[in-house]
């Protein structure tokens, strides 16, 4: 995995130039008052690069949905590898569904109670 680095102000003035001063993910504009958070849109983990390519503007609520989403992928593909610190998860062994034996009841019959 590489290690993270931190762009420049030119090299994110050049990234929102190449967006067009969007979001990458959704889409909508930057305005005055958005928060503007840097984000790989090929994850480091998924070998992804350092690259100025690979940077992408996001607005913070999309870099959430983004980061929860990719999170999610991670962990289900560490689980379906048995990467996990517990290894893969035992089945529970199925068990019989029970219930008491019960008298049916004739048409016209009422149960006791």
């Amino acid at each position: 995995m590489t290690d993270r680095r931190y762009l420049s102000d030119a090299a994110k003035a050049e990234i929102i130039e190449r967006f067009a001063g969007r979001c990458g993910e959704c889409g909508f504009p930057f305005y005055r008052h958005d928060g503007i958070e840097w984000d790989h849109a090929l994850p480091l983990w998924l070998a992804g690069t350092n690259d100025d390519g690979n940077w992408q503007p996001l607005h913070v609520e999309c870099h959430k949905i983004k980061t929860k989403r990719e999170a999610a992928a991670r962990a289900k593909g560490n689980r379906l590898l048995g990467r996990t610190k517990q290894g893969r998860k035992q089945k529970i062994p199925s068990r019989p569904f029970w219930r008491p034996k019960m008298k049916r009841l004739k048409m016209g019959e009422r149960r006791e109670r």
